[in-house]
């Protein structure tokens, strides 16, 4: 039996989807590309911890469990992998909604600044 190993770009794109004019056509491929590995009787698909990390990042905690049981009935995944995977992609996502609002605030504070400035 032969084993592939996925990257995050796939997931992303045949699973997930991404529209980016720069990707076009990618999505499509990613999708038959997957739907060809699934069909495949010889072949085993792994997914890395940092595959699944980086795939779940993008992706609301509350919806974890299911796509983990998506991918782990689809996919190969190192069983103490998934649980890691899991966790450092829900701190990553509360993460960045953190530094989503700091930006926010911040750019907030410079356009305040810069209104003083400009009516002095």
């Amino acid at each position: 039996m032969t084993t592939i190993c996925l990257d995050t770009s796939v997931l992303i794109l045949g699973i997930k989807g991404y529209k980016n004019p720069k990707l076009k056509g990618m999505e499509g491929k990613a999708r038959r590309y997957l739907s060809f590995l699934a069909k495949s009787k010889d072949t085993r698909v792994m997914l890395p911890a940092i595959a699944v990390t980086e795939y779940l990042a993008g992706i609301n905690p509350s919806e974890h469990e299911k796509q983990t049981e998506y991918l782990s009935k689809n996919f190969f995944i190192p069983a103490a992998d998934l649980k890691v995977a899991s966790q450092a992609a829900a701190y990553s996502y509360e993460r960045g909604k953190r530094r989503k609002k700091s930006t926010s605030s911040r750019k907030k504070c410079r356009e305040a600044k810069c209104k003083k400035v400009v009516t002095r």
